[in-house]
């Protein structure tokens, strides 16, 4: 995709940053949100597919935006990860492991 008509132009992006980029940052930059957004499209799709529906919708890019890279999307915000241990779990196993040795 040509750098002018990009979704995010080099004009964004010195709006955002408050600097000027070279332009070898901003292509980076540009293919980097382009990859991004084409990841969470296909998988989008790949998950909608697989619930048998014909639309991709909000449910399926917020799933995905989540899960696979962090954000939230729309008015959700992510909730601590299942997987992580809590503050009084660590404390407790790092006791059990004093009193063994």
């Amino acid at each position: 995709m040509p750098m002018d008509n990009h979704f995010l132009s080099s004009e964004k992006l010195q709006k955002i940053t408050g600097k000027k980029a070279e332009h070898d940052v901003v292509k980076g930059i540009q293919s980097y949100a382009e990859k991004i957004i084409t990841d969470i499209i296909n998988r989008s799709a790949l998950l909608s597919r697989h619930y048998e529906k014909d639309v991709i919708d909000a449910s399926e890019i917020s799933v995905v935006a989540e899960k696979d890279f962090g954000c939230s999307f729309g008015l959700r915000s992510i909730l601590q990860e299942a997987n992580a241990p809590t503050n009084e779990h660590v404390e407790k196993i790092a006791e059990i492991s004093r009193q063994r040795y």
